[in-house]
């Protein structure tokens, strides 16, 4: 299903009024309006290809007191002479999604199997027209009301949203299999200390809400998980966090911590890497792969904790960004100069896949995400969105290069120092971090 935004006014009124027979509707224009949902607007949310899609927002009539439920219901435009109480009585299920009347103010989702009122399935290339009836009883008489929205058809842009605004976290992003976004904060970077002042990792809920799950680290960085549910992250030693400053060959004493939060909280540190250990990934049989900010290594750590050097290539310092493709291959970006880098996990050889022109030196690239065979990424320092496939080809997938977060169409959106990135790849959305104005964005595809 394609993507659309309109608020929609209200466009008609089909009042049905009907007592003990169809055949003898009441016509009582003194309730007709007092029935009518108020404010009626609707939004697509995503791409499902069906219309869990629809999000529909009213407010309850004036005498919500008589009125017990409300039907949404949609049918192709050259099918709305049709919408009579006789066939709003007989809708099935899957026909219609009934909501109880008991708050002032609705937020609904369409079910995923609705089909339109004659059953037909939902087609992304008709025209519809969306129904709220209300049902109840008016001095003992049945009545239906219906307010009807303008007719729409689906747009074919996808759209930049915001999920929290605010947001506490601007560093790596990592999606659960349930669907729960897991951030890390790395926070402002204090020139004094040479280090993020951030200290909290945190779980957010695809609804939003947002809690800690481990805190009481140093500038936090990356994620990734294993099949057990246990989540990786990187963290700064204290007695290293005053010397990075002096360390861009990455072998100069300082390191960091790779720390392992298990399902049940408590966390453990596994190992420590030389350099500045940044983003995390993850492959299928549990070995965890560390990219390195200020060394030119990729590390790997195997479920025994066996720690290896994988790859020693000083194209590979400055890469944060991490993730496996579907060939058991690491992925990696620079955040330095704008390289994307597959290696060969078996022999450490060291792939060029494409290098993004003239983007903002040590500035240019923050996390990468393989999505569906390609390469999504955040142009931190040009606050926009890449798209790379793994032949190369580079394109921008959003944002216009302004700082700000404006949501919108792709190209229309405005992005602030986005920085980490993650796909959930069972709903097929990408969410953002920034590392600027502090947000928590996404694309739904």
């Amino acid at each position: 299903m394609t993507r659309f935004l309109n608020v929609l006014f209200l466009f008609s009124l089909t009042v049905i009024l009907f007592a003990c027979s169809e055949d003898d509707p009441i016509h009582n224009p003194l309730i007709t309006k007092a029935l009518v949902v108020q404010d009626l607007q609707l939004q697509d949310r995503s791409n499902a290809d069906n219309p869990s899609d629809i999000e529909v927002r009213f407010q309850a009539p004036e005498q919500s007191s008589k009125v017990d439920r409300f039907g949404l219901f949609f049918a192709q435009t050259e099918d709305t002479a049709l919408v009579t109480a006789k066939k709003i009585g007989k809708l099935s299920a899957k026909q219609r999604m009934i909501v109880k009347n008991d708050q002032q103010e609705y937020t609904v989702r369409l079910q995923a199997h609705q089909t339109d009122m004659l059953g037909k399935p939902f087609d992304a290339s008709q025209s519809y027209v969306l129904y709220v009836a209300s049902i109840g009883t008016y001095r003992r008489v049945p009545f239906i009301v219906t307010t009807s929205s303008t007719p729409f058809q689906l747009s074919e842009e996808l759209l930049v949203e915001t999920l929290v605004r605010d947001f506490p976290a601007s560093d790596g992003l990592y999606v659960t299999d349930d669907g729960t976004i897991i951030a890390s904060d790395f926070e402002a970077f204090d020139a004094t200390s040479g280090i993020g002042l951030g200290t909290t990792v945190f779980a957010v809920t695809p609804e939003g809400a947002v809690s800690d799950k481990a805190t009481g680290f140093v500038a936090p960085m990356g994620g990734g998980a294993d099949r057990q549910g246990n989540f990786y992250f990187t963290h700064e030693s204290a007695e290293g966090r005053h010397r990075h400053g002096h360390c861009e060959s990455g072998g100069d004493g300082a390191d960091g911590k790779v720390i392992r939060v298990s399902p049940d909280g408590s966390t453990i540190e596994i190992a420590t890497l030389p350099g500045w250990p940044s983003g995390v990934a993850v492959d299928g049989n549990d070995n965890i792969y560390v990219a390195n900010f200020t060394g030119p290594f990729l590390h790997k750590i195997t479920p025994d904790g066996t720690i290896s050097v994988v790859a020693q290539d000083n194209r590979l310092l400055g890469c944060v960004g991490i993730d496996t493709d579907g060939d058991g291959n690491i992925m990696t970006a620079n955040f330095y100069d704008g390289s994307f880098y597959r290696v060969d996990v078996g022999t450490g050889a060291v792939t060029l896949i494409a290098k993004i022109p003239d983007l903002t030196e040590f500035f240019a690239i923050g996390y990468m995400t393989v999505f569906e065979g390609d390469i999504y990424a955040t142009g931190i320092g040009e606050n926009k969105i890449f798209k790379v496939t793994i032949d190369g080809q580079v394109n921008t997938l959003a944002g216009t290069g302004a700082n700000g977060s404006r949501d919108g169409l792709l190209a229309d959106a405005t992005f602030s120092n986005p920085n980490g990135i993650a796909a959930d790849t069972a709903r097929r959305r990408l969410y953002i971090s920034q590392f600027g104005e502090r947000a928590l964005r996404f694309i739904q595809f």
